[in-house]
């Protein structure tokens, strides 16, 4: 999912294993760790984007890297902490400016979100945010500078167990996205994806963080603070389990959708769609057409329909199928994707997953996730620059709609 969500489970992570013995500093560890698998977007910055798309939710995506990387950390905080590093002055500063930085961060992501959602400027999130942080940030330069920070001694063990429970949980979230992530590498080059929650949704992300934000307001002695965590734990986990129920179903809507309707298909997905876990796109490949619609779990009717058709153009491939680009580019969308051709030698790639912002893959302008591919003297290759669909308000007013079960 988004880093902020990993961050937040992280920093749950390290609550439930050393919260009770060094309180937020716990939580602190448990977010850095949570976000170390998504350090892998620097091969962006290092290498082509072709492999950079590849290595993303790859080798630090891993059970492998889960499983070797805390015996690095561990060790390497406890010898932080035996020689008092964080109680010095300089790291109380950089820690309360890190957390602080990461605030202000997720404030405004969420502002701009209610937004674009809104469709105007969102003053009940700007009002709120600005006095939580007060509150918050009051509250903590006061623990950090002015009360003493006592902690029980932490074994190398300990930290360990903190750092891998941070790491491991990151791969397991994303596994349940549908950008999916390879857990088995290097032994396989399978991207695991059951796609029965959103890369990024609210629904899940912000009630965990503000309960997450409670506990970390009570002293670690509070009984306040172990009923906020478990609040916190129980009502992510039970969204958790509501977006696993809405997946099963849409399933079985869409089999018998398809079998009604006598499509023969090769394969099919069922993907929540951007934010929600409410509206869901539903699409089948038989060979280069797609069959694809959307559907409400507030819809009355107990079909998925109609069902909507368009051609992949996957002949486009053909004088390139022995290169790299052609053959890593499917793998990647689950072989959900179409193309078309543009002047200049130049192909523009459409992954089908996660639909179009009108709703219609039809419009080439609207799909949402899409690449730039040119051809330079028979050599297909991958461009940086990634045309993105336009926010449109009558689309994103549509998407509301039909996300509670309003059809047009």
């Amino acid at each position: 999912m988004d880093s902020i969500t990993q961050v937040i489970l992280g920093a749950a992570c390290g609550e439930a294993v050393l919260g009770k013995k060094i309180g937020n500093r716990a939580m602190i560890w448990g977010g850095i760790g949570g976000t170390i698998p998504d350090l892998d977007v620097i091969a962006n910055l290092v290498s082509d984007p072709l492999t950079a798309l590849t290595f993303h939710r790859g080798p630090m995506h891993s059970l492998l890297f889960a499983c070797v990387m805390p015996f690095i950390l561990g060790p390497l905080v406890k010898k932080l902490y035996d020689r008092d590093w964080p109680e010095q002055r300089g790291w109380k500063i950089a820690g309360y400016s890190v957390g602080l930085l990461l605030f202000i961060f997720v404030s405004i992501l969420i502002t701009l979100l209610a937004n674009l959602l809104e469709g105007g400027i969102s003053w009940w999130s700007i009002l709120f945010f600005g006095a939580l942080g007060l509150v918050f940030f009051y509250l903590r330069f006061q623990q950090i500078f002015y009360q003493a920070n006592l902690v029980e001694n932490v074994s190398m063990w300990e930290w360990t167990h903190l750092f891998f429970w941070a790491i491991f949980t990151h791969p397991i979230l994303d596994m349940f996205t549908t950008f999916g992530t390879r857990l088995f590498w290097p032994f396989s080059d399978l991207r695991v994806a059951i796609s029965s929650i959103s890369i990024a949704d609210p629904f899940y992300t912000i009630p965990f963080a503000c309960l997450l934000l409670l506990t970390a307001l009570q002293s670690r002695w509070s009984v306040w603070r172990t009923y906020y965590f478990r609040a916190a734990i129980s009502v992510s986990s039970i969204y958790f389990i509501f977006t696993l129920y809405n997946k099963q179903k849409i399933d079985t809507l869409f089999e018998s959708s398809l079998q009604s309707n006598h499509i023969s298909y090769d394969k099919y997905m069922t993907v929540p769609t951007i934010l929600n876990n409410f509206l869901w796109f539903t699409i089948a490949k038989k060979d280069d057409q797609y069959y694809y619609s959307y559907y409400s779990i507030f819809d009355q009717e107990d079909t998925i329909g109609p069902l909507a058709n368009v051609s992949g153009n996957h002949t486009l491939f053909d004088p390139y199928k022995e290169q790299e680009v052609a053959k890593c580019l499917p793998w990647f969308s689950n072989d959900f994707y179409k193309l078309s051709a543009k002047d200049s030698g130049k192909i523009i790639y459409y992954d089908l997953r996660y639909g179009a912002t009108g709703n219609n893959l039809d419009s080439d302008d609207d799909i949402i996730f899409k690449f730039y591919l040119r051809d330079t003297n028979g050599i297909l290759s991958m461009e940086k620059s990634q045309p993105q669909p336009e926010n449109d308000r009558d689309h994103i007013d549509k998407f509301k709609k039909r996300m509670f079960g309003v059809k047009e």
